[in-house]
């Protein structure tokens, strides 16, 4: 077993790659998401991989010849230590792999290693939205369906998207954009495992598409995506977040005001 310096191969060029660019993305996020969880369930058997490594001392392997290596291989996992605090030190090797790029995406990994595991007093919550709505407060949802977007230029140039959502004995119409939305599946993957929620369209443009035609492709996914995320198991679909994302804000009811009531 190779004791490097590093604690695996991690280089800036691979977190390029993942990220699609320089900047850190929520792709990132998800690779150090399964990483921990992939390291956690494999600490999980740790005494069955100890018995199987003991059975090949005698094989004449150079780095797996005595019991300073199975205790090599003791330390890596970990079994002493919680979930949280696995992901914590995991999270950490991948940072110090990453050596001068950590900086830059120093707020993804200590985001999931810290908040992942919080209690209910720490909560994510949506930067956009002044209060926390629930499923008791706001009334459960029923259907929601991504009308059309919209060409904005306050605060800043761009699209908003028009979401209508059907209650029991009401239906509103809300704004978002896109980054809000991607805000929205964020903060979810800090409180649940990807296998849950339901996939998020990419923020990255193939091609010389823009403008009107990204917002179209984007409201033809944001759609599938919202219709899962409502159709998720109930933990999911039911949380506090989702309930605060699709509830009206003020901007929402200033633009009702102002504007002709959204067509379906």
């Amino acid at each position: 077993l190779r004791r490097d310096r590093a604690p695996f191969v991690f280089t800036s060029d691979m977190a390029y790659v993942i990220n699609g660019g320089d900047k850190p993305s929520s792709r990132f996020h998800d690779f150090v998401d399964l990483c921990c969880q992939a390291y956690n369930l494999i600490r999980k058997h740790t005494h069955l991989f100890l018995n199987l490594l003991g059975l090949m001392l005698s094989c004449g392997i150079p780095e797996l010849s005595d019991l300073e290596d199975l205790k090599y291989v003791y330390d890596a996992l970990r079994p002493q230590d919680s979930d949280a605090d696995a992901t914590t030190y995991f999270t950490r090797l991948i940072e110090s792999s990453l050596g001068s790029v950590a900086t830059k995406l120093n707020f993804f990994i200590h985001n999931l290693a810290q908040m992942k595991f919080t209690g209910s007093d720490a909560r994510p919550t949506l930067s956009f939205a002044p209060r926390t709505h629930t499923l008791k407060t706001s009334g459960r949802i029923r259907d929601v369906f991504l009308c059309r977007h919209e060409r904005v230029f306050n605060p800043s140039k761009g699209y908003t998207y028009v979401v209508k959502v059907q209650r029991d004995n009401e239906v509103t119409f809300v704004q978002r954009t896109f980054e809000e939305f991607q805000e929205l599946h964020n903060k979810l993957r800090l409180l649940f495992p990807s296998s849950l929620l339901p996939s998020f369209p990419s923020r990255f443009v193939i091609g010389r598409s823009r403008g009107e035609a990204v917002a179209e492709r984007r409201k033809e996914e944001l759609n599938g995506y919202i219709w899962h995320l409502i159709h998720a198991a109930p933990e999911v679909a039911e949380c506090d977040l989702v309930y605060t994302f699709f509830h009206p804000l003020p901007r929402d009811e200033k633009a009702a005001g102002t504007n002709p009531t959204p067509k379906p």
